[in-house]
């Protein structure tokens, strides 16, 4: 009977530890995702699961076209035909092949490359992440996330130019009180 209840104890704390360690890494991926417009997953079956989209409405709509493909390769090749810039699209089949991402996705860390999305305005510079993590399943997926570089820039300029002018208003503001305390 002590054998049993010891035998329990030890499985009910290893299901306890797994699922502390599930729900450590998802937290990470959630956190990740803030980061990042789209975060899939990537399941050993080649399936893609979108875990993620941001508000915009549209990277939603691109999102969707390709939410719960049956097979990573052929919709991420539909996603290259389609939105991104001729000169990247060679590079950027062959960095993305599933077997190629399982080779080259390292078990800490990323694997990444930057491409030219097209948009109707033009292109914008996209950053393409994959790295690996533990699904709620157990099973390891590769995590694949998509930023817009040009927004993180232009926010990067927006913060520097705010830090400026809060700089000026402050100069000025010392000045102001040296001026007043003189007279």
């Amino acid at each position: 009977v002590v054998m049993g209840f010891a035998v329990k104890d030890a499985e009910i704390r290893i299901e306890m530890e797994e699922k502390a360690q599930t729900d450590f890494q998802l937290s990470l991926l959630d956190g990740l995702s803030r980061d990042y417009e789209m975060v899939w997953l990537l399941r050993s079956d080649k399936r893609m699961r979108l875990f993620r989209v941001s508000d915009n409405p549209e990277v939603q709509r691109v999102a969707l076209q390709y939410y719960d493909s049956v097979n990573f390769d052929l919709g991420f090749a539909s996603f290259i035909e389609r939105y991104v810039a001729e000169d990247d699209k060679k590079r950027l089949k062959e960095f993305a092949l599933y077997d190629n991402l399982i080779k080259n996705v390292p078990q800490e860390g990323m694997y990444s490359t930057i491409f030219k999305r097209i948009t109707p305005d033009g292109f914008v510079y996209i950053q393409l992440c994959f790295t690996r993590a533990v699904g709620p399943d157990g099973e390891e997926n590769i995590v694949c996330a998509v930023r817009d570089v040009d927004a993180l820039i232009r926010e990067e300029n927006e913060r520097k130019e705010k830090y400026k002018n809060a700089i000026k208003e402050r100069d000025l503001d010392i000045l102001f009180c040296f001026a007043q305390k003189c007279r």
